[in-house]
């Protein structure tokens, strides 16, 4: 029998390893992921390891141990352990692997992120509405691995330009990125550099009677992202366009700008307000009237607003 450490394959299914070891069930990457995905997944974590386990002892009820520790109380057990690796970048992800197999410890090691058994949804619905999950190689991914907010987001903007009849304004060089469609006719971005982007602010632009496209980008605005330093903010510019605009579909991440989640907290039951709140894979659930903070990460969104006027 095998007790030395195995990384796994991005095939090999977590569920099926955890059955058939019958032993300890360890996240590793306490400071990242482990917490939450020890609030989602449907098997019992029995420790979360950590570099830092000396200043986290407990993190939603699990014990938080470092890898020494791990690795004597899987000896202890007598059986083979599940190690699901859950942190965000594969440079660490990669120093963790180093780490297990020099401890060489007896476990079965999976990339939770990686884990195409895992990644397995490729649609998502919003008002009872199903979308297909765009996907793209360039800051969103594909559905078999962990997906950024674009895959949400550019689908929705599929479906809005679909519907638009007229003309298309999009504040923020985001679609140009993925894709072309001829309705958009002016991409508003003072600093973009794509050849379509026009350089001026959303303020020196008249939006009346207009229909309005912006993703991920209000959340910058009144910030000094991307070097602007506007003195208007993200609500300024929610506001003009819903009251200048015929239509729009503006989306922008929970988490990321205060003034903005203090206005959606205000305005949570107002018509065209609707909200997408992200698990660990890529499985969104619309939360529309259940307002919830998420917190948002320096690699992808958890939770979306979307904000829609007809």
């Amino acid at each position: 029998m095998n007790s030395h450490c195995v990384i796994r394959t991005k095939k090999d299914d977590i569920g099926a390893f955890i059955e058939k070891n019958k032993g300890i069930v360890a996240v590793y990457g306490a400071a990242c992921w482990g917490g939450m995905l020890v609030e989602n997944c449907d098997f019992k974590v029995d420790y979360l390891c950590d570099r830092n386990a000396t200043w986290m002892h407990f993190l939603n009820g699990v014990p938080v141990i470092g890898l020494d520790a791990l690795g004597e109380k899987i000896e202890e057990s007598g059986k083979r352990a599940t190690i699901i690796i859950c942190v965000e970048t594969k440079v660490t992800v990669n120093r963790i692997f180093v780490d297990l197999l020099h401890a060489d410890l007896n476990a079965d090691v999976f990339d939770y992120f990686e884990n195409e058994n895992v990644f397995c949804d490729t649609d998502f619905s919003l008002e009872g509405k199903k979308y297909k999950l765009f996907e793209h190689p360039y800051n969103c991914g594909y559905a078999s691995t962990r997906m950024t907010e674009r895959s949400v987001e550019l689908a929705l903007a599929k479906a809005y330009i679909e519907q638009c009849s007229g003309k298309i304004v999009e504040i923020g060089a985001v679609t140009p990125y993925y894709f072309y469609d001829d309705k958009i006719v002016e991409v508003i971005d003072p600093t973009d550099r794509h050849k379509r982007a026009i350089h001026k602010s959303i303020f020196d632009c008249d939006l009346t009677d207009k229909n309005v496209l912006s993703i991920s980008t209000v959340e910058h605005i009144g910030t000094t992202d991307f070097g602007m330093h506007e003195v208007e903010n993200a609500v300024d510019a929610i506001e003009k366009i819903l009251r200048e605009a015929s239509s729009c579909l503006i989306t922008a991440p929970f988490g990321y700008n205060s003034i903005l989640d203090e206005w959606v907290v205000k305005n949570q039951n107002s018509d065209g307000l609707k909200f997408l709140k992200r698990y660990l894979n890529n499985h969104w659930e619309d939360i529309t009237g259940q307002y919830e903070p998420i917190p948002y990460t320096h690699l992808w969104a958890n939770g979306l607003v979307i904000i829609q006027k007809n």
